[in-house]
């Protein structure tokens, strides 16, 4: 598979809904399944718990161990303007935040983790 193609994972855990994240050339989005729900974590997004995150803002990624009961993706990145998201965390020069997805199997986080890299990677060259 390219880089380039779209890769959509089902069943994706993101602030207690469930929802598709879609890896795409341009970034990451999670799309909640009930994208009419209101957002009750207080989210950026007018679409409930939607997240997007071009790929120039995603700082570092990281998946849960092997010996965790759940497949967890971690995504740091900092955003510029308004991207949907949730912990904020403030240094003395830069504003990063983070969200954690939940992956149905260990195999769906591995393949998502593997296809970020590859991303990360060409963005960065």
């Amino acid at each position: 598979m390219s880089a380039a193609a779209v890769s959509t994972f089902n069943n994706i855990l993101f602030r207690k809904e469930t929802g598709t994240l879609s890896l795409t050339e341009q970034g990451l989005i999670f799309r909640p399944n009930n994208p009419s729900a209101e957002s009750s974590n207080g989210g950026n997004s007018s679409n409930g718990n939607q997240a997007v995150i071009p790929w120039n803002q995603v700082n570092k990624h990281q998946v849960s161990p092997a010996s965790h009961p759940k497949a967890l993706l971690k995504l740091i990145f900092s955003p510029q303007n308004n991207t949907s998201t949730s912990n904020e965390t403030t240094s003395a020069n830069a504003t990063t935040k983070s969200l954690t997805l939940c992956f149905p199997t260990r195999t769906d986080l591995e393949n998502a983790r593997k296809q970020i890299s590859t991303r990360l990677s060409r963005g960065r060259k």
